[in-house]
């Protein structure tokens, strides 16, 4: 098992497992106490975090599969997970003191920013396995039988 092999399994266990606390946990039950809990002018913001926990159970699920187009679905996918919880915290931390207090707001949004960590961790397996050696040479191998000459008895004459 070579360097890059070991650096993607860890990158992938830690991925999950961030995948697991941050988002199902921590985006989901605060999506899920925003969109119970508030006004219907924030449920919004409940169900934008739902959406972020989907779209990164998407892209978690398109990383077992080990192909270039299962890798670039999982990269879109998580950017619109990304974007589906940073504007959730940006609705929080612009509302005003008057109408929630801060430190309830403060408490929210400190459990949102732990999805970065997600977010990164599956962009960089997503990488690491598009630049892979093994995919490497597997289009290295496509390019050079594209590119290759037919012998004398593969021709048509």
């Amino acid at each position: 098992m070579t360097l890059m092999d070991l650096l993607k399994k860890a990158v992938f266990l830690a991925g999950a497992a961030s995948f697991v606390i941050c988002s199902l946990f921590l985006n989901g039950m605060g999506g899920l106490a925003i969109l119970t809990v508030s006004d219907e002018k924030y449920s919004a913001i409940g169900v934008m975090l739902l959406c972020s926990v989907l779209m990164f159970a998407v892209s978690f699920v398109m990383l077992f599969f080990k192909k270039t187009p299962t890798d670039l679905v999982s990269l879109l996918f998580n950017a619109a997970g990304t974007v589906l919880y940073a504007l959730p915290v940006n609705a929080l931390t612009s509302i005003s003191g008057d109408a929630v207090p801060k430190e309830n707001i403060e408490i929210l949004t400190n459990r949102i920013y732990p999805s970065v960590i997600v977010s990164v961790l599956f962009a960089l397996y997503a990488l690491l396995s598009l630049f892979s050696e093994e995919r490497r040479l597997k289009r290295q191998a496509k390019r050079d039988e594209k590119n290759r000459e037919l012998r004398s008895d593969e021709r048509i004459v």
